[in-house]
C-alpha cells in the first residue's frame, strides 16, 4: 500500500514539473514570437530617447554672394534630472555658467522627466567649459544656429528666425519652405542605469536651398549710413529708401530707420522691425505731381511752354483757398513742375478732370500692391470716385487725399523714366539647391505700358530741370545729369492738416539718358526743416556721390 502511494506521488510530481516547464515554454514562445515587438519597444523607450532636429537652413546671399544669413553649428544642453544628486548645487553652477535664472533651472532639474532642455544653441567654447565640470546627467546635442554676419545690414529685407529656425520676418518668413532643411532624427542612448552613453544621428539632416538676391551690399550700406545721418541731423522720427533699377525692377537696396540686428531681434522695439518702405502709407505731396504732369503731356492737353497764370499765390476752389509756398504770377507748364506750384498743377488738373487723373494714377500702380517678394506690403489708398468732393480737384493732383508707399513712388518714377513701362519690383534673383543647381531664376516683368516713350523723354527733361533750376537744387551734382522731384506733405493731426508735422520726400534718377537707378526717399517728421528739397534732396545727392562711379562701372 505504501509503495503504491509513493508511485502516485512520483507521478504527480512528474506531471507538475512537466506542466511547469510547459507553461514556461509557452510563455517564452509568447514573449519571443507574439509579444516580441511590444517588449522591444518597451526596452527601446527605457534605453533610447528619440529627438528630431532640423537640417541646415539655406544661406541668403547678396548679388555678389556676400553672406547675409547662414547657419553655424551650436550645441544644445540637456540633462537627466534622475541622475542629478545635488540638484540645488547643480542648478547654481549652471545658472552662473549659462547666465540663466537659478529658479528656472532648479525647476527643470526637479522635473520627473528623464530628459529636459537646459539651454538651446550655445557656442563650442561654452560647451567645452561645461564638459570640464563633469556634471552627471548633463549632455549635448549638435544643432544649427541662424546667424547674420552683416548684423543690421539689410535687416528689413532678410528678416529673422525663431529658436527652432522658423522664419518670422522678411525673406526668412516668405521663403521659409524654400530655405528650411529636411529634418534628421537623433537617438540618445542610455545604459541600464539610465546613464547617457552616446548620441547617434539615425536619419541624416539635409540642407535647405539658398537665396541669391539682387541686393548689392555696397549700395545697401551706403543707403543705410546716409539715412542714419539725415535722421540724426534733422531729428526725424523715421526714414525709408528704395534703390531700384528702372528697366528691370531689381531692388538694389531697401532700408529703413529705425532698424534692428536680426541676431537679437527681441532686444529692439517692435516698431523697429517694421519694413516701412512697403508697410507705411502716407500722403506723398508734391512728388505725386509727376502723375498729373505725365497725363497732361500724354493727352497732349499741354505743351512744355504753355503759359499758366498762378494767381500770385492764392486761388479759390469753391469754399477753399489754395496757396503756393512761393507766390507766382505766370509760369510755363514745365515751370509749374519745376517750381512745384500747387495752383499751377490744380489748373492743369482742371483741364484734365479728376476722374481721369484717378484712373491714370491706378495705371501707375497706386492703390494696389506692387507684388514685391517681401511680406507685409500694403496697397496704399485711392478712394472710390464718389468719395471725393468738389475740392478734391485741388488736392488729389498735388498728392493729398491719396496714400502711397515709398516703394510705389519708386516704381511710379521707374515708369516715367524707363520709356513708360510699369515694372514689377523684386528682391530675389535665384534659388539654388545645396548641390549648386539653379532651381528657379527670377526675370524682370513688365506689368503694362503707362505712358508713351515720347512722354517719358519729355518728363525726364522736366525733372532734370527740377534739379538744376527748381525745388530740387540741393540734389544737383556738378558734371552729372540727374532728375527728380521734391515733396513736402502735411500730416493729419486731430482731423486737420498739421502746421508742425510733415513728411519730406524726394524721388530721383541717374543718369538722364538711360537711367541706371531710381531712388525714393521719405523722412517722417523731420525737425529744423520739413521741406523735401532741404531734407531729402541732399540725402539723394550724398547717396549718389558715393555710388555713382560704382554704378557706371557695372
Amino acid at each position: 500500500m505504501k509503495k503504491r502511494i509513493s508511485k502516485n506521488r512520483e507521478k504527480i510530481l512528474i506531471v507538475f514539473i512537466f506542466s511547469s516547464f510547459l507553461i514556461l515554454f509557452l510563455k517564452l514562445i509568447k514573449i519571443q514570437l507574439i509579444e516580441s515587438e511590444h517588449f522591444l519597444n518597451l526596452s527601446s523607450k527605457q534605453s533610447i530617447i528619440i529627438l528630431r532636429s532640423r537640417g541646415k537652413r539655406g544661406d541668403i546671399l547678396d548679388t555678389h554672394l556676400k553672406v547675409l544669413a547662414t547657419d553655424i553649428y551650436a550645441f544644445s544642453v540637456y540633462i537627466d534630472p534622475f541622475l542629478v544628486k545635488d540638484k540645488e548645487k547643480t542648478a547654481l553652477i549652471l545658472s552662473k555658467k549659462l547666465n540663466l535664472p537659478y529658479e528656472s533651472i532648479l525647476k527643470k532639474i526637479k522635473s520627473k522627466k528623464r530628459f529636459v532642455w537646459i539651454k538651446r544653441k550655445i557656442p563650442l567654447e561654452k560647451k567645452e567649459e561645461l564638459e570640464k565640470l563633469n556634471i552627471k546627467g548633463l549632455g549635448f546635442i549638435k544643432e544649427y544656429k541662424r546667424v547674420y554676419p552683416q548684423k543690421k545690414l539689410a535687416s528689413h529685407i532678410v528678416g529673422f528666425v525663431n529658436i527652432d529656425g522658423k522664419g518670422l520676418e522678411g525673406l526668412e518668413l516668405l521663403y521659409d519652405d524654400v530655405l528650411k532643411g529636411e529634418e534628421g532624427v537623433f537617438e540618445i542612448i542610455k545604459d541600464a542605469k539610465g546613464r547617457f552613453l552616446e548620441v547617434k544621428e539615425r536619419i541624416k539632416r539635409r540642407k535647405g536651398n539658398t537665396l541669391i538676391l539682387n541686393i548689392d551690399s555696397f549700395i545697401q550700406k551706403v543707403v543705410e549710413e546716409e539715412l542714419h545721418k539725415t535722421v540724426e541731423k534733422f531729428k526725424a522720427k523715421s526714414a525709408s529708401c528704395v534703390v531700384i533699377e528702372p528697366f528691370s525692377g531689381r531692388i538694389l537696396a531697401l532700408a529703413n530707420v529705425p532698424d534692428y540686428d536680426p541676431n537679437f531681434p527681441s532686444k529692439f522695439p517692435k516698431e523697429n522691425l517694421r519694413n516701412r518702405c512697403i508697410t507705411d502709407f502716407y500722403e506723398p505731396g508734391s512728388v505725386f505731381k509727376i502723375v498729373t504732369a505725365s497725363l497732361a503731356l500724354e493727352k497732349n492737353i499741354f505743351k512744355e511752354d504753355d503759359k499758366i497764370f498762378c494767381e500770385n499765390g492764392r486761388y479759390r476752389i469753391f469754399n477753399h483757398i489754395l496757396h503756393d509756398h512761393t507766390p507766382h504770377n505766370i509760369l510755363s507748364f514745365e515751370g509749374v513742375i519745376i517750381q512745384s506750384s500747387n495752383i499751377g498743377v490744380t489748373k492743369i488738373a482742371q483741364k484734365i478732370g479728376l476722374k481721369e487723373i484717378i484712373r491714370f494714377a491706378k495705371k501707375f500702380g497706386f492703390g494696389k500692391k506692387t507684388g514685391i517678394d517681401l511680406p507685409g506690403e500694403t496697397t496704399g489708398i485711392i478712394k472710390p470716385i464718389n468719395k471725393y468732393s468738389k475740392i478734391s480737384i485741388a488736392s488729389f493732383p498735388i498728392g493729398q487725399e491719396v496714400c502711397v508707399t515709398c516703394l510705389q513712388m519708386a516704381t511710379a518714377l521707374c515708369a516715367v523714366v524707363n520709356g513708360g513701362f510699369l515694372v514689377k519690383p523684386f528682391v530675389v534673383k535665384k534659388i539654388v539647391s545645396p548641390e549648386g543647381v539653379i532651381i528657379k531664376e527670377f526675370k524682370p516683368k513688365i506689368i503694362r505700358r503707362v505712358i508713351s516713350k515720347s512722354t517719358s523723354e519729355r518728363m525726364k527733361k522736366i525733372l532734370y530741370k527740377v534739379v538744376n533750376e527748381g525745388t530740387g537744387k540741393l540734389a544737383k551734382i556738378c558734371g552729372l545729369k540727374i532728375g527728380g522731384k521734391t515733396g513736402t506733405a502735411q500730416k493729419i493731426e486731430n482731423g486737420r492738416y498739421s502746421h508742425r508735422l510733415f513728411r519730406a520726400s524726394f524721388v530721383g534718377f541717374f543718369p538722364l539718358e538711360r537711367p541706371k537707378v531710381v531712388i525714393s526717399l521719405v523722412f517722417d517728421e523731420p525737425k529744423l526743416s520739413h521741406y523735401g528739397g532741404v531734407v531729402a534732396a541732399p540725402t539723394f545727392k550724398n547717396i549718389l556721390l558715393r555710388i555713382k562711379d560704382y554704378l557706371l562701372k557695372s
